[in-house]
């Protein structure tokens, strides 16, 4: 009850948004959800925004039907890593090892980020590691490796 109490504080209720103005994991079942909340957002998604989009993405590349669909159209993506390319110099230590780790998860299921993403993202992490907690270099690490 007292988490319910203090997630709903923070704007978070059963079925609703959640912080960022990307639903949650189970608000987005698909990569074209994803995809589409995205380019409904467009210029305006903030860097948590795009975590999330990232972290989502990489938990459905998990999924056969989902990986099928990345491996179909992989250009459906492009909006969103251009976006993010862009948003780097914003991103703060969190959503720069999220971002990583999500885009690492897509890699393994076969969906390949532009070189420049991942330089922007290399550079940006080189600068932002002093900053970033125990969870947050774990993620990078294993994100680039």
């Amino acid at each position: 009850m007292l988490l319910r109490a203090g997630l709903a504080r923070l704007g978070c209720r059963p079925g609703w948004r959640c912080l960022s103005s990307v639903p949650r994991r189970g608000g987005l079942p698909t990569v074209q959800e994803v995809v589409d909340a995205h380019a409904k957002k467009g210029k305006r998604c903030t860097p948590k925004d795009l975590r999330s989009s990232w972290n989502t993405l990489g938990k459905l590349a998990c999924q056969p039907n989902e990986r099928r669909v990345l491996q179909g159209t992989p250009g459906m993506l492009h909006p969103l890593a251009a976006d993010t390319e862009q948003e780097l110099p914003k991103f703060d230590a969190r959503s720069l090892a999220t971002t990583v780790n999500g885009l690492a998860k897509l890699h393994s299921s076969g969906w390949r980020a532009s070189d420049a993403l991942w330089t922007g993202l290399a550079t940006h992490c080189t600068t932002r590691a002093p900053t970033m907690n125990a969870q947050e270099l774990s993620n990078t690490v294993h994100g680039f490796a």
